[in-house]
């Protein structure tokens, strides 16, 4: 049998709810400019999880924050 890992990671989606799109959109366009901020912060609480990357989902007027971790060997539930 042979296996091929294609992508690895723990995924976390915080929900935000709106008023409107107007501010939908400046919460957006402040999440982007603050990833390195986030990324600081995501991980300060471990030695195994890293933020590999964060992906904004609009659905209405709500905003889902991707926030994907790799976590070494670490299972990584708690990590995140």
């Amino acid at each position: 049998a042979s296996t091929m890992l294609v992508s690895e990671g723990v995924c976390r989606a915080p929900a935000f709810l709106f008023d409107n799109l107007e501010e939908l959109g400046r919460f957006a366009v402040w999440l982007v400019g603050e990833e390195e901020a986030l990324r600081r912060a995501a991980e300060s609480t471990t030695r195994y999880g890293k933020l590999d990357d964060i992906e904004l989902c609009v659905e209405g007027n709500h905003l889902y924050l991707l926030l994907i971790y790799t976590t070494g060997d670490a299972a990584g539930q708690n990590m995140v």
